[in-house]
């Protein structure tokens, strides 16, 4: 039987290079309790435990980052890792890179911190989504509403350049991702308060 390295020097390049060797340790790693703080290369970093702590510490590029779809198991804890823990102003290219510190971390650590970003990325989601989401109207239906979906992140970005008054698309991303939600919050509550109010007035008019 070929033997398996001890669990405390476990590394997540050890599983990543040979998946099928500890295929069957992984589940136990993600069941393991998340830790207040990682080791990543020579530094500790805080790990997030609340929604609410996530929300204020991430900027507007790395929630686009961290939501970005993956189709691999893997490839999302590295993600997710990456995306998170870049210590320095966010920068897409050099978070990547920083994904190579990330492959030297402790398999028991680094596969509890994961789900639990995961988890609360998938809540974040969810949450923005409850807050955000409008049902379009059969006019907007039939006009072919559904079409603007693939635009809807530079929809977003070019919405936030004009509300912080920024000149360029890059400083979108380095705004703090509470400050963005709050403006997108205010634009439905606006746009839902004006389509009430033409209702209102359409009511009256037929009386």
């Amino acid at each position: 039987m070929e033997r398996l390295k001890k669990l405390d020097s476990l590394l997540f390049k050890d599983i990543l290079n040979d998946r099928a060797k500890y295929a069957g340790i992984i589940d136990g790693l993600t069941g393991l309790l998340c830790p207040d703080k990682i080791r990543i290369g020579h530094k500790y970093y805080k790990v997030p435990q609340t929604l609410d702590e996530l929300t204020q510490s991430i900027c507007y590029g790395q929630k686009l980052f961290l939501t970005e779809i993956e189709t691999d198991d893997m490839g999302m804890i590295l993600r997710i890792m990456d995306g998170y823990f870049y210590p320095d102003v966010w920068d897409r290219d050099k978070a990547l890179l920083f994904g190579r510190k990330i492959l030297n971390c402790k398999a028991v650590d680094l596969f509890p911190v994961a789900l639990q970003l995961i988890t609360l990325v998938g809540d974040l989601v969810e949450r923005e989504s409850k807050m955000l989401s409008r049902k379009p109207t059969p006019e907007e239906i039939a006009a072919g509403i559904d079409k603007l979906n693939i635009f809807a992140e530079l929809s977003a970005i070019k919405y936030l350049r004009a509300e912080f008054n920024l000149d360029r698309n890059e400083d979108v991303l380095l705004l703090p991702y509470a400050d963005c939600l709050v403006r997108f919050i205010q634009a439905k509550e606006e746009a839902d308060y004006n389509e009430r109010l033409k209702e209102v007035y359409e009511r009256k008019n037929k009386k």
